[in-house]
């Protein structure tokens, strides 16, 4: 019989702390809260918890009272109705389908220390409450705020203000207009990552300030569009010459395969527009049936191909990746 086994409450509390910590909080309070006076404190002292709740009730306050201090990354289902003042140092929130009392509480003086915000799709009803968080968020109401994730199935609408949000870094939304893109490049100065969807891409030029720090941008088109598209991109991509990384995604019907057989790929705008770029990606997509995909459309893909390699012909990273949907 050996009786040289080890137990967790053999372990110093240096390594126990590092073991812990990689636990989430509502995990580790239920696993060793009130398991003994050492486990208490050694609860007490760890820093930098992530909480996860898909659902929370007030009456369930108390069973994380101890634990609220040292949440630093917090993650609300829905169901989670709790008050955001009680986690005074969150530096990390995720709203994974926000509700309206969740948004409501993020318009006020809460979270004043936040460094990262994503708000996941959240239910038709409650659409009306985002852009009194983007006032905020655009204004500097985050003064720590580095990184955000906007994702709303409606057209996300950002007031133009004086105030700017010097710390916001990295920003990633669905679906703006090009006078939005105008307001976050303008409301956000040092901003060097850029993800967003283009809604209704078809509009008048016009002139918009140069952005010096934007370094990676990707570009979606939600709906089909023209082969014939340069002009639509040329706006967006004209005021950020430091860029260095550009990405596309873009559909189109299978039977307009062979339109892409003249296609410049943006070549003529990168080259007016973009000195600083190092890396170039288009993912393109066609839609249609198997009867659309004749074995010549094949051999037009290696054309495309083909013909992207040779346009860009090397002055940085580029690649196509096309992808057949059915």
């Amino acid at each position: 019989m050996n009786n040289n086994l080890s137990c967790l409450e053999d372990l110093p509390n240096e390594i126990l702390c590092d073991i812990l910590k990689y636990l989430d909080a509502s995990d580790l309070f239920q696993a060793i809260h009130n398991l003994n006076i050492r486990f208490n404190a050694l609860i007490r002292s760890l820093q930098y918890l992530c909480l996860t709740l898909l659902k929370f009730h007030p009456f369930e306050t108390n069973y994380y009272k101890n634990l609220m201090p040292n949440i630093y990354t917090l993650k609300l289902g829905y169901k989670a109705n709790i008050n955001l003042s009680d986690f005074p140092n969150i530096r990390r929130l995720e709203l994974l389908v926000p509700s309206y009392e969740q948004l409501k509480q993020l318009e006020s003086n809460v979270c004043y220390y936040l460094e990262y915000l994503s708000i996941g799709y959240k239910h038709i009803l409650f659409s009306n409450e985002l852009p009194n968080l983007c006032k905020k968020i655009f204004s500097n109401g985050f003064p720590y705020l580095k990184s955000c994730d906007l994702f709303e199935p409606k057209t996300i609408y950002i007031p133009l203000t004086s105030i700017k949000s010097i710390e916001l870094h990295f920003l990633r939304v669905d679906h703006i207009t090009f006078s939005t893109y105008q307001t976050i490049l303008l409301t956000c100065p040092n901003l060097y990552f850029l993800q967003f969807t283009i809604y209704f891409p078809w509009k008048e030029a016009c002139f918009i300030k140069e952005h010096f720090n934007l370094q990676r941008l990707i570009i979606k088109f939600d709906d089909i569009v023209s082969s014939d598209n340069n002009f639509h991109i040329n706006d967006y991509i004209s005021c950020v010459p430091a860029l260095k990384q550009l990405i596309i995604y873009q559909m189109n019907y299978a039977f307009n395969i062979k339109k892409y057989l003249k296609y410049d790929w943006f070549a003529l705008i990168i080259n007016q527009h973009l000195p600083l770029l190092q890396q170039f990606q288009f993912h393109l997509s066609f839609i249609g049936t198997k009867k659309s995909f004749q074995f010549d459309n094949k051999s037009i893909l290696n054309h495309m191909i083909e013909n992207f390699k040779n346009i860009h012909n090397n002055r940085y990273r580029s690649k196509l990746n096309l992808n057949i949907l059915q």
